[in-house]
């Protein structure tokens, strides 16, 4: 696995979760919150922020190439982010489960096992 394309996959979730919080904040927040967990034990990697979050109709299309929710955006930051870790044999998605506003909010970076 290369770290490198690994972490550049982290760093354009990053950027969103900064983009999106300049943006706005879930209502009712004061604080822009990032937040990322790493589990060992299951190789995953999640990033969470509390912007306006994402609408469920668009949860699968965010990862299509050049569909963007950005007034200037290309639509291919996510895509490549997602191929880089599909090339590594894991898999980069966005949490299903709404939030109480019915937004969505967590994305997932499963990593792959790696063979002993």
């Amino acid at each position: 696995m290369v770290r490198g394309l690994i972490s550049q996959a982290l760093e354009n979730l990053l950027s969103n979760s900064v983009y999106w919080l300049q943006q706005g904040m879930r209502d009712g927040d004061e604080q822009r919150t990032i937040r990322v967990e790493l589990d060992s034990k299951a190789l995953t990697i999640n990033v969470w922020d509390n912007g306006p979050g994402i609408d469920p109709r668009y949860g699968k299309e965010i990862f299509r190439p050049y569909y963007s929710t950005r007034k200037k955006g290309k639509g291919l930051g996510l895509y490549i982010a997602s191929e880089l870790v599909e090339y590594h044999g894991g898999s980069l998605y966005l949490d299903e489960t709404p939030e109480a506003d019915g937004r969505l909010r967590t994305f997932v970076i499963e990593l792959p096992k790696e063979e002993k």
